[in-house]
Formats: C-alpha cells, structure tokens, sequence
C-alpha cells in the first residue's frame, strides 16, 4: 500500500513537473472555465475585494434601482462600478463607469488645489 506524499517541498516539485508537462492542457481547460464562469469569478473576487457578503451586490444594484447612485443613468457595457473609499475601504455605492472616473479625477483635482490654496495662504 502506497502512502501519499507527506513532504511539502517534493509535493510541491510534484505539482511543478505536472503542470510543466500539462501547460497546453491546463491553460485550455482554465480558458473554458472561465469563458464558462467568468461573471461567477469576477464576482467572487469583487465581492472579496470589498468585503461584500454573497449576494450584497445584487442587492445593491436592486436598492439603487439598477442605476448609477450619482447620475442615475443606466449603467454602460462595464456594468456597475463598486465606488469606495480608498482610505477606509467603506464601500459607498455603485456607480457608472464613467461616474467613477469623473469621481477619481475630482478627488485628484480636489486635493491639487487644496496644496495649491495652502500655499497661497502661506
């Protein structure tokens, strides 16, 4: 009787050599997958990403009445745009793609001139 491999560093050249000698294989099937898959994948990582529980998105986009939370216009080919605060990560609403850029260019613009008005008030 044969007992698995218990030592991490020979599991681990184990798995290199396979995924060496599949890579064709591997790839192909990853591709399928996620051609398959890809609105679940990109979910789940938007959903880790922002600490958003299963389901909280859809029902974001159901509160919001499936529109941009700033414009109130449809939402474009990109979809919803989960808008949040950089430096405390608290998730504000879903916005358009062109809303979140807009957003990222005034708060940029914002603090420009804020540096710009310190300066003159020296």
């Amino acid at each position: 009787m044969s007992r698995a491999n218990t030592d991490p560093e020979k599991v681990k050249a184990q798995r290199a050599r396979y995924r060496a000698l599949h890579r064709d294989e591997l790839r192909r099937k990853g591709n399928e997958r996620y051609a398959r898959d890809s609105r679940q994948i990109l979910g789940r990582r938007r959903d880790s990403k922002y600490g958003l529980a299963p389901g909280q998105f859809d029902r974001m986009v159901a509160r919001q009445g499936g529109v941009c939370a700033m414009c109130r216009g449809k939402f474009d080919r990109h979809g919803p745009v989960v808008d949040h605060d950089h430096e405390t990560g608290r998730v504000r609403g879903l916005l358009c793609f062109a809303c979140n850029r807009r957003l990222g260019v005034y708060e940029l613009i914002r603090e420009i001139a804020e540096r710009y008005l310190a300066w003159a008030q020296r």
